[in-house]
């Protein structure tokens, strides 16, 4: 983080980002694993319902706080914030925690490693730039293409070596896959659509980074006391019956963004991100935490750092293809819109005079004014080309969000194990 903000180019906070990554990384199974260690099997899902509120709230505060920090002070603060926070957190574990049982025979994954990272790497970039370079591009085919026989090496290196660095075999549980296939909706639900929103309130509403996330601060209030609520309650009733009925309400949430427009009150966006804070916080913990729990005592780091990479894994995909189909559905309603844009269309011509006329009353008039008329126009009409691509994604959203229930019906909750799979004798591992 510290050489991050110290960075003089682009090409040096690439750099400096991946190594952020590698430290970064290694946070969230690691802290996922000592939870489930420590705590009574019994108690887990409500400990999760505490530790995912952090998780979720990320992705949701980061672009609000980032926002403000970049528009009014300066965007190093961003990283150069987290070495107090940094330092405290190593004092902190260093006088609290005991160090856990050490396996000494274990070897690192370098086939693994390096076929995963180039993998997704290189699938996510063909992904991102099929839009703009085009999907039959030779660049964008290759990049797709080695992806994806990068990524089959890796699956079959993984179910090859005895110590793999990402343990697929756990798929071999149904209860473990199904909830894994929900989380992948959710995640890429959430991580993908909460990034067009602040696109659209800044890109078309005109708000600045810190007005945006003021706005999508909703969600994040929302959610905050529903995860520890949906611990509790995946305690009592399981995971099952929240995500049946908490599914459909994550879609019901997503559907609603297909009426917001450009004259969409900012309270009524606050009241609609309030919604879906409320309906991802009641189902994604549970997801996450039957995954969890349908995993062997032995595997839970290997199931933690599987479900941690995948939540990333997804998000990532989840913003690319979003951004991907938002640039996609815009170039289809402009070619719609110019098609029909014609000088005998009544409400072309209508909204070509009110152009005129707004024109006028700011002093433009002769040939200016009608190339400054054709300038309000192209803008009118864009404005509703990018309102109209931003709700076909959310109904893309709404039915992959529904489409997860699919799976939820076959989930088996697991709440209870065997005395012996319960390993959390250590309260402090």
């Amino acid at each position: 983080s510290l050489l991050c903000g110290l960075a003089w180019s682009n090409d040096s906070m690439i750099v400096f980002r991946i190594i952020q990554g590698l430290g970064g990384g290694m946070m969230g199974p690691l802290g996922m694993t000592m939870l489930y260690r420590a705590v009574p099997l019994k108690e887990r899902n409500s400990v999760m319902g505490l530790y995912g509120v952090p998780l979720i709230l990320a992705p949701v505060l980061g672009p609000t706080l980032g926002g403000y920090i970049v528009e009014y002070l300066d965007w190093r603060i961003i990283f150069t914030l987290n070495v107090p926070l940094g330092i405290i957190g190593i004092l902190l574990g260093s006088a609290l925690l005991r160090e856990s049982e050490i396996i000494r025979n274990l070897t690192f994954d370098w086939k693994g490693f390096v076929l995963s990272a180039f993998g997704f790497s290189t699938l996510l970039l063909g992904l991102s730039d099929g839009t703009s370079d085009g999907w039959t591009s030779t660049k964008v085919e290759a990049l797709i293409a080695t992806g994806v026989i990068s990524l089959i090496a890796w699956v079959w290196v993984e179910l090859s070596v005895p110590q793999p660095l990402v343990e697929l075999r756990l798929f071999a549980s149904s209860t473990f896959s199904i909830a894994m296939a929900v989380t992948f909706v959710l995640t890429i639900g959430l991580f993908g659509s909460q990034l067009l929103v602040p696109v659209f309130l800044q890109s078309y509403r005109g708000l600045g980074a810190a007005e945006a996330g003021l706005i999508t601060m909703a969600q994040a209030l929302a959610i905050l006391p529903m995860m520890p609520l949906a611990g509790r309650l995946t305690d009592r009733f399981g995971a099952r019956p929240l995500l049946l009925i908490g599914l459909p309400l994550v879609a019901l949430s997503n559907w609603q963004f297909t009426t917001v427009d450009l004259s969409t009150s900012d309270w009524t966006l606050r009241s609609m991100l309030a919604f879906r804070g409320v309906t991802l916080g009641l189902v994604m913990m549970p997801s996450m935490t039957t995954a969890m729990n349908a995993a062997p005592a032995h595997l839970l780091s290997r199931a933690s750092s599987l479900t941690n990479v995948s939540r990333q894994v997804f998000g990532s995909f989840g913003a690319a293809i979003f951004v991907t189909l938002l640039q996609s559905r815009m170039r289809f309603h402009q070619a719609v819109l110019t098609q029909g844009a014609t000088p005998d269309n009544f409400a072309i011509a209508q909204m070509f005079a009110q152009a005129q006329q707004w024109v006028a009353s700011q002093g433009g008039s002769g040939a200016d004014g009608q190339r400054l008329a054709m300038l309000a126009l192209y803008k009118q009409l864009m404005m509703t080309v990018a309102v109209e691509a931003f709700q076909d994604v959310y109904r893309v959203v709404a039915a992959l969000t529904l489409f997860a229930v699919v799976p939820a019906l076959l989930l088996r909750s697991v709440r209870r194990a065997r005395p012996k799979d319960d390993q959390s004798s250590d309260p402090t591992p």
